[in-house]
């Protein structure tokens, strides 16, 4: 009978080890995908006020950006988008007349 008892009550806490894990577990997933979704937040918030920053300083909309190379004498400087543009540190706004 004391055999059986100790083993029940070894059952028992293997048991309660095996829930206990599962909780920390998923209490871990938990806080990983509250932080995952306010990095978002945080990241989407950033990008809105960059853009109102840009359209702030572009003005009206009587301007628009463009790679500095448009004004380059060099036939070779790539003056369309898709080609260097998106890595180019040389973008200035310009007003249309």
């Amino acid at each position: 009978m004391l055999v059986l008892t100790v083993m029940l009550l070894a059952l028992l806490v293997l048991i309660c080890i095996g829930l206990l894990t599962l909780t920390t577990a998923k209490m871990r997933a938990s806080g990983y995908e509250e932080g995952k979704a306010e990095a978002r937040a945080n990241a989407r918030l950033s990008l809105m006020l960059a853009l109102g920053e840009l359209q702030e300083q572009l003005g009206p909309d009587q301007r628009i950006t463009a790679s500095a190379g448009l004004l380059d004498a060099d036939i070779t400087t790539p003056t369309h988008l898709g080609d260097d543009t998106a890595t180019d540190p040389t973008v200035g706004a310009r007003r249309l007349h």
